[in-house]
């Protein structure tokens, strides 16, 4: 073969090495900007769950602090309603969260709020402490989430809740039925 030919091959050759490396690279850094940008993405809806979860949250404290003394028939009833749609937009917006221990423990602490079963023989100051001890750990949960730590220990009070009405960890009553 002449010499000129085989430059010609070799210089051919390694232009479409060229070419390919060059197009692998872009492909590759399509697919790179592509994952980051819906880990961005979803980074972003989650923290604004967070920011909404926590809004809530921290209304659900203070309707509990408050108590009901002087409280008509028509305001509790519209805070009962309230307390159901609160625990309802938390139990949607925390799907928004990928972490799933998080997820499952804010879950759990919204509907453990509106427990109340028939045998329940909490006094009312108890189901309002209560109330915002599920609350607080919920904070203290999305807040080590927020930082990238890992989720707090549960408090006393929670703890002791999910041992008093075990049978509720997995529910949805609050979903299933309500007064209307």
């Amino acid at each position: 073969m002449e010499t000129e030919t085989l430059a010609g091959l070799i210089g051919l050759g390694g232009a479409l090495v060229g070419a390919s490396a060059t197009f692998a690279g872009v492909v590759y850094e399509q697919r790179r900007q592509d994952l980051n940008a819906r880990r961005l993405h979803r980074q972003t809806q989650a923290a604004g769950a967070v920011d909404t979860i926590l809004n809530d949250l921290s209304e659900l404290q203070r309707v509990a602090r408050q108590g009901s003394s002087g409280l008509t028939e028509s305001e509790l009833a519209e805070r009962y309603r309230w307390q159901h749609d609160a625990v309802a937009r938390i139990v949607l917006t925390v799907q928004r969260i990928p972490d799933a221990e998080v997820r499952s423990r804010v879950r759990q602490n919204a509907f453990f709020v509106l427990l109340s079963p028939p045998d329940d023989t909490r006094s009312a100051m108890e189901r309002r402490q209560a109330t915002m001890w599920l609350c607080m750990d919920s904070i203290e949960t999305l807040g080590a989430y927020l930082r990238d730590y890992p989720a707090p220990e549960r408090n006393l009070t929670v703890k002791d809740l999910r041992v008093r009405f075990a049978e509720f960890l997995g529910s949805t009553f609050f979903l299933e039925g309500g007064e209307e």
